[in-house]
């Protein structure tokens, strides 16, 4: 059974996320779809010291993914305005790297054999 989101301990196993998340329906896709939006728009990882996603994050993750304020939030105080023409502001959101660079792959190979010859010569 689902608890109510008041309720929530802070660190929440992820079975207990998904029922929040996506209902008991849906829960089943939780895990990737918690993959995809933790590597493609930050939803917050799993602390691996506590063993779960930290719960008021995961709350204000998708209150600023959707363009809602948290209650009682002041313009200008806590919280993320939503972007929109109206208040101008700019949504950010913070991303994961997806690997290393690599600075002498195959582009930068095609890079360094180009050399600039000056004028007049082709």
């Amino acid at each position: 059974m689902t608890k109510h989101a008041d309720h929530m301990p802070l660190f929440p196993d992820e079975e207990t996320i998904a029922l929040e998340v996506m209902g008991p329906k849906r829960a089943r896709d939780w895990p990737a779809k918690a993959r995809y939006l933790e590597d493609k728009h930050g939803l917050p990882a799993i602390d691996p010291l506590m063993g779960g996603r930290f719960w008021p994050a995961v709350e204000a993750f998708f209150r600023v993914r959707y363009g809602v304020k948290p209650a009682g939030a002041l313009d200008g105080g806590e919280g993320v305005a939503p972007s929109s023409s109206k208040t101008g502001g700019i949504r950010i959101v913070p991303y994961k790297a997806d690997g290393k660079e690599q600075y002498d792959g195959p582009e930068a190979s095609t890079a360094h054999s180009r050399r600039f010859r000056g004028r007049g010569h082709r």
